[in-house]
């Protein structure tokens, strides 16, 4: 009888996991990015060696104009930016440094849009996802409930051919809405290519969620990813902050 009882305690404990995260998936599924935001976008990014700040390449940090709405998304580069990096390509030494046209090189019109429109992107990660626990917690103060996860990343058959370990877990933080207003990510891999070229690849991510109107919109992004391969042994670090606009302004 206790077996039982247990037995049916853990199924019950089971399918209020699975409703918490169908009832996530169905709420985010629901904010189709319809209303116009406007946004500035802060990031720095600072390239890493043998885990610590490359010392011959310093942090670069850029600013750029995004606006997303039904009829599309657009962004908008300062000029005082765009200059700086002309200099930097018009530089004719093979050994000087560019650090602003790196950072600009990783920051793609899909990275910019998925802050203003960040729900299918987590869509897509939880669709896979089994929930390990669920407990109560705070963010910024408020009470919050806190799903911890396992991810199965979908993987092209590419990508399965070089992939041989591969591990995923998030937490994400829900209000009494049961909006995200937080969400942390890791996934550490190893593989090989070539038959002889062995490399892992560790990342981990943090983010910050603010729900407006039809939108779910990232406030704060941390990434840090270190890997190695070849004999070799870097990563980055970028933290981007987005701070809205006033729409006319």
């Amino acid at each position: 009888m206790r077996k039982t009882a247990l037995l049916l305690a853990l199924i019950a404990a089971s399918n209020l996991h699975a409703d918490t995260l169908g009832e996530l998936k169905a709420r985010l599924a629901t904010l189709v990015a319809t209303d116009t935001v406007s946004a500035s976008v802060a990031v720095e990014r600072t390239r890493l060696r043998d885990g610590k700040p490359d010392p011959t390449l310093p942090p670069a940090s850029i600013t750029i104009n995004v606006e997303a709405g039904s009829d599309g998304f657009s962004m908008q580069i300062p000029s005082a930016t765009l200059k700086a990096v002309s200099q930097e390509t018009l530089n004719a030494d093979p050994e000087a440094k560019k650090p602003l046209t790196a950072a600009l090189e990783q920051i793609s019109s899909r990275d910019l849009n998925n802050y203003l429109d960040a729900a299918p992107k987590l869509l897509n990660a939880l669709a896979n996802a089994t929930v390990k626990s669920e407990t109560t917690d705070t963010f910024n103060g408020a009470p919050t409930r806190l799903l911890t996860l396992e991810l199965k990343p979908a993987l092209s058959k590419q990508d399965a051919k070089y992939i041989k370990e591969l591990d995923a877990s998030a937490k994400i933080w829900l209000n009494a809405d049961g909006d995200p207003v937080a969400a942390e990510q890791a996934f550490s891999m190893k593989g090989r290519a070539m038959l002889v070229i062995s490399f892992e690849q560790e990342n981990k991510e943090r983010y910050s969620f603010l729900r407006v109107g039809d939108r779910l919109i990232v406030t704060e992004h941390h990434s840090h990813s270190e890997g190695s391969g070849a004999g070799e042994n870097g990563g980055s670090d970028v933290r981007a902050k987005i701070s809205l606009n006033e729409l006319g302004g």
